[in-house]
């Protein structure tokens, strides 16, 4: 296993940024994403992948909640996410709304030792030296929306600040921020909506997506 990799990296961040941002749940009519990906079918051990993810508002879109569920099966590494938020939203006009957001986010890594194949006799790893990892974590995030914009910033694992969690994990801190236009088209009939989403991690490098 890589320990460069972001998991968990979700295919959905463009449609929907409640998966970095807590303050997005419930920020409009809600949103609801159930997705399976099996890759190289037939193969013993080829990854697998199940997530979940809803975010609905409620006492008439003042406050909002939600849930990402991820889980993944690739060769003898099993990984479960899973996180709960709370937003609240502050409504200027009918189209103009601020919003803040917490998030909980509990993570749990292991092995699966049956699947392992002990070479040369070194069963180091079958004796339990690679034990299996349990993380909670915090993220909080702002955004702004009014008719034809939104952006939002949020501040993702911020568990190694308070010594929740190692800074040298694969699952340390990073920070992200999206900004988005919607653009009414043929009448107002449509929507085009550019978006630009932006991650920077605790080792300096960062990622940009655009859809």
């Amino acid at each position: 296993m890589a320990k460069g990799q972001d998991v968990p990296v979700y295919s959905h961040k463009l449609t929907n940024s409640f998966l970095y941002n807590p303050s997005v749940a419930g920020n409009t009519l809600g949103s609801a994403t159930l997705s399976y990906r099996q890759q190289w079918a037939g193969v013993e051990g080829s990854p697998r992948t199940i997530f979940f993810s809803l975010h609905t508002p409620f006492a008439r879109h003042r406050f909002g909640t939600g849930v990402n569920v991820y889980q993944e099966k690739s060769g003898v590494n099993e990984n479960l996410f899973a996180s709960g938020a709370f937003a609240y939203h502050l409504r200027f006009t009918d189209n103009n709304m601020f919003s803040m957001g917490v998030s909980v986010e509990y993570v749990n890594t292991k092995i699966n030792y049956s699947a392992v194949d002990v070479v040369d006799g070194d069963d180091d790893l079958l004796n339990g030296n690679q034990p299996n990892a349990n993380a909670v974590d915090f993220s909080f995030g702002v955004n702004y929306s009014s008719k034809y914009f939104k952006f939002g910033a949020a501040a993702n694992r911020l568990g190694t600040l308070v010594g929740l969690s190692d800074s040298t994990s694969q699952f340390s801190q990073f920070y992200s921020g999206f900004a988005m236009l919607t653009l009414p088209v043929v009448g107002e009939r449509d929507l085009l909506e550019p978006i630009v989403t932006v991650r920077k991690f605790a080792n300096g490098t960062h990622q940009i997506d655009g859809g």
